[in-house]
């Protein structure tokens, strides 16, 4: 398989337009809302951001689980830059940081590597490492 450039990953993760209608009778409605919302950030649509944000809001997402996930949408940024820069130490406290603010108490060792993976991947480098 060959390598993908990130800019495809984010294409294939965003190809599909979520729109308000398709999620209004979702029963997991308001976390879906918020789970594309770090995306319109990271591709700068301001406005996605802010629909979606209200809507998580209007749908009854609580003020922690919003702020969780986009934290950590932010804190993955300098773990890609890290990665890109090689520095190693620097990707795994990153990626560690983004699991365990995203999702915590989970097993943070076993999805922050499937992290740097799915990352590297992204980014086209080597994702054995």
């Amino acid at each position: 398989m060959a390598a993908s450039s990130g800019k495809e990953c984010v294409s294939a993760v965003f190809e599909i337009s979520i729109a308000r209608e398709a999620l209004q009778h979702h029963p997991e409605r308001k976390r879906l809302a918020m789970l594309v919302t770090p995306g319109h950030g990271q591709l700068g649509n301001q406005e996605k951001l802010q629909q979606f944000i209200r809507l998580a809001q209007d749908w009854g997402c609580s003020r922690k689980l919003i702020s969780q996930v986009l934290i950590s949408g932010v804190q993955n940024s300098p773990g890609l830059a890290s990665l890109a820069a090689g520095q190693t130490d620097r990707v795994k406290l990153f990626f560690e940081k983004t699991v365990q603010t995203e999702m915590p108490g989970t097993d943070l060792k076993l999805l922050s590597r499937a992290r740097v993976r799915q990352q590297r991947q992204c980014l086209g480098l080597d994702a054995s490492n």
